[in-house]
């Protein structure tokens, strides 16, 4: 009985050998080279590249290899413009073995779309022609300011007296203070210049301009700023043409050492997919070309996603927006149709495209921003046209609505919303605006990380009068981060080091607050400025164990004070240590009774 039982044993684990290996030899190594693809020609791989991954559309169990090397994809007319589209395949890697992908033209590098289990590794994006222009500021006084730039670099030409940037396929001129946005950056370390935003220098490159010898550019009128000669100004061609890798309705996607020195929006935009994770990759400058900037927006964005979002060790830096957003998307109700039926906007940043039938959602009140304890699913989406006009879209719901929800509410994606874990990244003042911005109503972890921004170094909102991001924060830990001179660039990009203000404005001592449950523990603030905290429409808001040191780095401005709590519910502020010379007019309250705010002793904090 025993040997039997033995042989038993011995036959299974000889078949569960056998499925092991059976399962890797099934995964089909396709090498580029073997499909025409050669590093180094110069020559324009796209038409390769399509034929070989139409060729393999919807299957599994790939692998895809390049060779290290610089391969070049062009834009073509007629065409979708994706070098690299992945569509429903399942279990496929892109290993890129050191290759650099280069671009010409309005192009999307990679889109990955109805795909599970995609990994890319070991692989750069670039562009030759950027979509960005970069100069260094010669000489400005009250009548005019001289640029010096690089022809070859970021060409440009005077068509009819008027200037015009161009590149492969494409031409700009400098028309609009939000499309051709300017940056500037000092000249020493290539940051943010202290205390200056958007378009520092007002429209003065919007007007009358002459090249007065070459690669010398002046620009007549007077600046609204007067920077040091040999700052660095960067000039924008666009804001949101295409992002770099776009993930949409995937599933365990996995980017690894992959480097993106432009895109023409975001570097990474995450739409209606689950478990995103971006290790060791940055959105970052390439500095062997002498470059200030990377991405035209965000390093990376995700929107109504669900599972996990996981970004691990990445230094991203030189972006035209933030390090990351993580949201849902709110969806205006216009009228209610029947006790089942909503007919609700097209109108938003978004539309209605992430929103499906089948999805669960929370119906939000536009005054309170508080969501309904009732729920249901979509089971139905019509289009409602005027002839060939939309007017608005018709959702059926799977049970009768409760009789106050109707016109005056919005609708928020329950089924797709994620969580966030941020750790051991660098987010530097080598980008605009702020680090990092999340609100979901899953658990968010950002631990570990060092903190340099221009703007907010976290910025936790949720609005109903512009983006319309959803997803009131429900758990959020930051600990054991560093955050060094943040919010150098004043309040347009945040109040405070860590910023949390939905679009709810508290209006008395008994308005429910829109955020829960936010611990800031054990981490390190250095920090030249007053403004650490400013907090409104939070219930069980703690800041604990964390040390803050004064810097000289800058001189301070913010009039806020170090602590201000606008309609929070159970604030505790414990066991910190904060400098004596910081505290003066340290706490501020408003809409709150003082049992609402718990201070710790010795602690240097004055409560008014």
């Amino acid at each position: 009985m025993r040997f039997t039982k033995l042989w038993i044993s011995l036959v299974l684990a000889f078949f569960f050998y056998l499925g092991i290996v059976h399962s890797q030899t099934m995964t089909t190594k396709i090498k580029v080279a073997d499909w025409n693809i050669h590093p180094n020609t110069g020559k324009d791989c796209s038409a390769q590249m399509k034929r070989m991954l139409d060729h393999y559309s919807n299957k599994s169990d790939l692998l895809f290899e390049f060779s290290e090397g610089r391969f070049d994809f062009w834009q073509q007319e007629g065409t979708s413009n994706v070098a690299l589209h992945l569509q429903g395949m399942k279990n496929v890697t892109i290993d890129g073995k050191g290759a650099s992908l280069v671009f010409h033209g309005k192009m999307k590098p990679f889109l990955i779309r109805e795909c599970t289990d995609t990994e890319i590794k070991n692989i750069s994006i670039d562009w030759q022609r950027p979509f960005i222009s970069q100069a260094e500021i010669i000489n400005t006084n009250n009548e005019y300011i001289d640029i010096k730039i690089n022809k070859e670099e970021y060409p440009y030409r005077f068509e009819n007296g008027m200037l015009t940037f161009y590149g492969e396929n494409w031409s700009s001129r400098l028309e609009s203070p939000f499309t051709n946005l300017h940056t500037l950056y000092d000249k020493v370390n290539k940051e943010i210049v202290y205390r200056t935003r958007d378009n520092p220098l007002g429209n003065i490159f919007l007007g009358k301009a002459e090249e007065i010898q070459p690669g010398l550019l002046r620009f007549y009128g007077k600046t609204a700023f007067i920077p040091d000669a040999g700052t660095i100004v960067t000039l924008y061609h666009g804001r949101y043409i295409t992002p770099g890798i776009e993930i949409n309705r995937s599933k365990n996607t996995v980017l690894e050492h992959v480097t993106v020195y432009h895109a023409l929006s975001h570097g990474i935009l995450g739409e209606r997919s689950e478990n995103i994770t971006v290790r060791n990759s940055s959105m970052t400058i390439n500095e062997k070309k002498g470059r200030v900037f990377s991405t035209i927006a965000d390093a990376s964005h995700f929107t109504n996603c669900r599972g996990k979002i996981i970004v691990d060790s990445c230094g991203h830096a030189g972006m035209g927006d933030d390090f990351l957003n993580c949201h849902g998307i709110y969806v205006k109700a216009l009228k209610r149709v029947d006790d089942r039926t909503l007919e609700v906007s097209t109108t938003g940043r978004y539309r209605l495209q992430l929103l499906e039938e089948g999805d669960e959602i929370y119906f939000v009140g536009s005054t309170s921003l508080q969501r309904e304890s009732f729920t249901t699913s979509v089971t139905k989406i019509e289009a409602v046209h005027s002839g060939n006009r939309l007017l608005s879209y018709r959702l059926t719901m799977q049970d009768k609505l409760p009789e106050q929800i109707g016109a005056g509410y919005y609708l928020e994606n329950k089924t797709w919303s994620a969580s966030l874990e941020i750790r051991n990244c660098q987010i530097l003042k080598k980008h605009r605006a702020r680090g990092i911005l999340v609100t979901t109503p899953n658990d968010v972890i950002i631990e570990n990380n060092y903190f340099r921004t221009a703007g907010a170094a976290i910025l936790i909102e949720g609005d109903l009068n512009h983006w319309f991001e959803s997803g009131a924060n429900n758990h959020v830990i930051i600990r054991n981060n560093v955050f060094e001179d943040c919010l150098s660039s004043g309040p347009e990009w945040g109040e405070a080091v860590i910023t949390i203000t939905p679009s709810i404005r508290p209006s008395g001592m008994r308005t429910i607050p829109y955020h829960r449950n936010i611990r800031i523990e054990n981490n390190q603030f250095k920090h030249y400025d007053r403004s650490l905290l400013y907090a409104r429409s939070v219930d069980n808001l703690s800041f604990k164990g964390n040390k803050v040191e004064k810097t000289d780095t800058y001189l301070p401005f913010s009039k806020n004070p170090i602590f201000y709590f606008d309609g929070c519910r159970r604030v505790k502020i414990e066991g910190n240590e904060i400098e004596l010379n910081f505290s003066d007019g340290s706490v501020t309250i408003s809409h709150m009774e003082m049992k609402e705010l718990k201070v710790g002793k010795k602690q240097g904090l004055v409560s008014k």
